[in-house]
């Protein structure tokens, strides 16, 4: 190996460190060279870049730096070839720098390859032989350097066996995954064959590691399941795209795309054709949004291409669906799709009869912008059919178990929850939801579909506009006889004054499986309160309590004997929450007239875990210290949500410190919080306090919002 002159060091420095660096390279001889010759090394830690500038034009210096420019960004991005042959150019350019030999020496051990980086320190130091003694210097001391780190390095990835590797990468996010891409030559290998490393691949947005990801997306798509690719910039989009189309995922189940931008349609066209076409045997999820290019890429054209496609989101802007629907002439009859979700059109009645025919499978149908309709060919043609969703984007928290998983696309916004009770095996509608996102449905609109369903509604939630007209009324019995759910475990709806009584009676016989009861803009409360009474007697004897209750946008404070009434409402269920079992779920928001003998009453329900309490003007601070006192005396509450409450203060965020069990706080447009009360709460000794969300507190410092973050393991503000 080629040494350098070390003519410039001190006498006793050489002879030591020859005599150590013969008999053994370690550390020790480095140090002693390093110890001897300090203001040496500064010196040419100095020099690396003006030494080029002396050597050549000013032109040439800086072709040099940026040519070195380049090479770090090449080689952070992890394509040491290209850093490879900037470091060339360098060499060429100054051939008597140390700094060009350094540079491709760092690229070749990027690689792997410790013999080729050696080799070059040792070309390197016969290049700048009586020229620069400094030079001679940078090169000798990166070249001892590397042996002595080589003499000690242990790759433990590439001495563990490849399953022990798979599972080590496997868990790692996607970032320290594509590091050690860039690692070695040996690590890139190995976290590329790392199975389960890449089974699932989720690219949006345009960053470093999403480039240095495609740059290997060509080995690893045979392992991927599961596929997200949207909002990239294009030359990103393509590179995977051009994966896609060559049908390199193997086995792929789900995959999630968006068109990135018109200007290269045709490509993305032919190429999702393609690829979907070559992914047809595996794929059964696809979520694709296409944007204002419905007309371009239709629902039929990606439903005739993969026909085995079981679950669809379809999302286009702009328009109505019959412009992006296609020519459902070419979809193959008795489609296996069994879900479908179309996003940010409007859905027509004739549009949905055509997918209907052609897809008779569907069992979940969810649309945000439909009209009224779309209810007449869903009730007459979607005889399988047990989740519709109408108008609602958000999720919905208690949707009964259908005792099949046929859905694993993450994009649905509907969630399964368990219900043990349930014993349908009849066909027919389990969940419906309504809601107000693009059109009201009216009363009249939604009791036919209802009770077309009685016998296998679970779960309702409908948000429904009107009521019942007079002669509705007079022959409700006529038009809906025996009107009767009784298998329903959850319900939201709104509760006209007409429509009241019927609702009710017809819910009479569900008591056994009634969980959760929410009542939207109730005029007359207290055909609800007699209702919840009379049912709370029905459930002592089956042992089967009503566990949560929503009121939104109710009358409370009609007359004194509403008050009373509720309040007695309140304290049965304190009492039968002596046995451990009773209401534990409390969401009153936008109510008149709750006082605070009612909030105090309904203090002493010993089963409560949350409560959401929203815009509740008549209640005053000394109603909520007496409330939040007798909720420390159980300690059940794990979480509390407070929005537009005049009462609340510091002093009272403070009180909450009382209630131990406190995990969760969410706080909402309350102007007298400033962030003294939060701190002491987060201090307080025994706190278990772990998630606190602000929203439109707008006297909340910054400071408050800075601690926070550090001491709790959640944090959300806007």
């Amino acid at each position: 190996m080629y040494r350098v002159s070390y003519k410039n060091f001190p006498l006793e420095a050489l002879f030591l460190s020859f005599f150590f660096l013969l008999r053994n390279p370690s550390l020790l001889a480095f140090n002693i060279i390093q110890n001897s010759v300090k203001k040496t090394v500064e010196s040419a830690q100095n020099i690396q870049y003006t030494t080029p500038s002396a050597a050549v034009s000013k032109q040439g210096s800086t072709i040099f730096q940026k040519l070195e420019a380049q090479w770090q960004t090449y080689l952070k991005q992890g394509t040491p070839d290209i850093a490879l042959a900037d470091a060339e150019q360098m060499i060429n350019l100054l051939p008597h720098s140390a700094v060009g030999f350094i540079r491709k020496s760092e690229a070749y051990l990027m690689y792997g390859y410790k013999k080729q980086a050696l080799s070059t320190y040792d070309n390197g130091l016969r290049s700048v032989t009586n020229t620069f003694d400094i030079q001679q210097l940078l090169l000798a001391r990166e070249q001892i350097i590397m042996e002595i780190h080589n003499a000690k390095r242990i790759d433990f990835l590439a001495c563990l066996p490849m399953e022990i590797v798979n599972e080590i990468v496997s868990q790692l996010s996607k970032t320290s995954k594509a590091t050690c891409l860039s690692v070695s030559k040996t690590w890139r290998e190995r976290t590329i064959e790392s199975p389960d490393a890449w089974k699932y691949i989720s690219i949006d947005n345009t960053t470093v590691v999403n480039i240095r990801i495609a740059s290997i997306l060509g080995h690893v798509a045979p392992r991927v399941r599961y596929f997200t690719l949207k909002n990239v910039h294009d030359s990103v989009h393509q590179k995977y795209l051009q994966n896609i189309r060559p049908g390199r995922f193997k086995k792929i189940q789900s995959l999630e795309i968006a068109v990135c931008s018109t200007e290269n349609l045709n490509f993305f066209k032919s190429t999702l054709s393609d690829g979907l076409w070559r992914m047809n045997k595996t794929l059964k999820n696809l979520d694709v949004n296409v944007g204002t290019n419905g007309s371009e890429v239709t629902l039929a054209n990606l439903l005739f291409i993969s026909d085995a496609l079981t679950n669809l989101r379809y999302q286009t802007f702009g328009g109505c669906l019959s412009n992006a629907i296609g020519d459902f002439c070419i979809v193959p009859e008795d489609h296996p799709l069994v879900s479908l979700d179309i996003s940010n059109c409007n859905v027509r009645g004739p549009d949905i009869e055509v997918i209907i025919r052609k897809c008779r499978k569907i069992r979940q149908l969810m649309m945000d912008q439909c009209e009224v309709s779309v209810l007449e060919p869903i009730s007459s043609l979607a005889t399988n059919l047990e989740v519709l969703v109408l108008n609602h984007r958000d999720s919905i928290p208690t949707v009964p178990d259908y005792g099949t998983d046929y859905n694993d696309n993450s994009n649905n916004k509907v969630q399964s929850v368990t219900n043990k009770k349930s014993t349908i095996t009849s066909t027919g509608l389990k969940v419906l939801v309504s809601n107000s996102s693009f059109h009201y449905f009216s009363v009249s609109d939604l009791l036919p579909i209802i009770y077309k369903n009685k016998a296998t509604l679970q779960s309702i939630f409908a948000n429904v506009h009107g009521d019942l007209s007079p002669s509705q009324t007079q022959q409700f019995d006529i038009i809906f006889p025996k009107f009767k759910l009784e298998n329903v475990t959850s319900i939201v709806i709104n509760l006209p004054p007409r429509l009241q009584p019927f609702l009710l009676r017809s819910l009479s016989n569900s008591t056994s499986s009634l969980a959760n009861l929410g009542a939207l803009n109730v005029i007359h409360i207290n055909p609800l309160i007699h209702f919840l009474s009379k049912i709370l007697d029905q459930q002592k004897q089956q042992q089967s309590f009503l566990q949560a209750l929503k009121l939104y946008n109710t009358d409370i404070h009609s007359n004194i004997t509403t008050k009373r009434n509720l309040i007695r409402l309140f304290k049965q269920y304190a009492k039968v929450s002596e046995n451990g079992n009773s209401l534990r779920h409390v969401d009153i928001q936008y109510c008149h007239g709750m006082m605070d003998d009612i909030l105090l009453a309904l203090g002493e329900i010993k089963t409560l875990k949350t409560i959401v309490f929203t815009s509740l003007f008549d209640i005053t601070s000394q109603g909520m210290y007496g409330f939040i006192k007798k909720l420390s005396r159980h300690q059940e509450v794990i979480s509390i949500s407070l929005g537009e409450l005049n009462c609340v203060d510091d002093y009272l965020i403070a009180s909450l410190g009382a209630i131990e069990s406190l995990t969760e706080l969410q706080l909402e447009r309350l102007r007298n919080v400033t962030g003294e009360g939060i701190r002491y709460l987060i201090d307080r000794k025994g706190s278990k306090l772990k998630t606190l969300i602000l929203k439109d507190c707008f006297s909340v410092s910054q400071e408050l919002i800075c601690y926070a973050k550090e001491k709790l393991e959640t944090f959300q503000s806007d």
